[in-house]
């Protein structure tokens, strides 16, 4: 259990601290803030800036889904399986005519809506943004074992919809030779 305790000035409360430094300060070696809807499906914390009435949430839903949203409409989400969605609310799996499902998926409609920007704004830097499609082998993420003879580095793949599935029309590979990479 935790001491609440307040500070002389009003909307100030410190949980296991006498000197709260913002509105709400937990202060613990296991700082754990939880909100739980006995009630129904969701979970919110609801922000509102100043001067604006429409509020915007960030919250769980039952399956497990992390949703952020504007009043009226969702922006983004992480959804239960880890995958990071912008512009829709349930992750497609029918890329390389099977059941793939990229961690990544941005979706719009509209002409500027799908297309994303990786921009440099550095005042000194003679170069540009820089894509990296990378590739090594220990099985773990964090990994750093050298790649081997003929694995693939990475591949654009430009994809159409046949109706039901997303198939390959076309690719940029880069593959390694079939020598043994080695340091450097």
């Amino acid at each position: 259990t935790m001491e609440i305790l307040f500070k002389g000035i009003p909307g100030d409360v410190g949980i296991g601290t006498s000197s709260p430094a913002v509105d709400l300060h937990v202060a613990s070696t296991n700082a754990r803030f939880r909100i739980e809807n006995t009630g129904s499906s969701i979970a919110a914390v609801e922000l509102i800036p100043g001067g604006e009435t429409n509020p915007l949430y960030i919250y769980a839903d039952a399956t497990r889904n992390l949703i952020f949203q504007d009043h009226s409409s969702e922006r983004m989400r992480i959804d239960s399986s880890g995958r990071l969605l912008l512009g829709s609310t349930t992750a497609r799996a029918n890329f390389f005519n099977s059941t793939v499902a990229p961690q990544f998926q941005l979706e719009g409609s509209g002409d500027f809506d799908r297309q994303a920007a990786i921009i440099s704004s550095s005042s000194t830097a003679a170069r540009g943004s820089v894509l990296i499609l990378g590739h090594q082998k220990s099985g773990a993420n964090g990994g750093n074992t050298a790649s081997a003879a003929n694995d693939s580095v990475g591949v654009l793949s430009f994809q159409g919809n046949d109706g039901t599935q997303f198939v390959e029309c076309a690719r940029i590979a880069g593959d390694i030779d079939n020598a043994t990479p080695g340091a450097n």
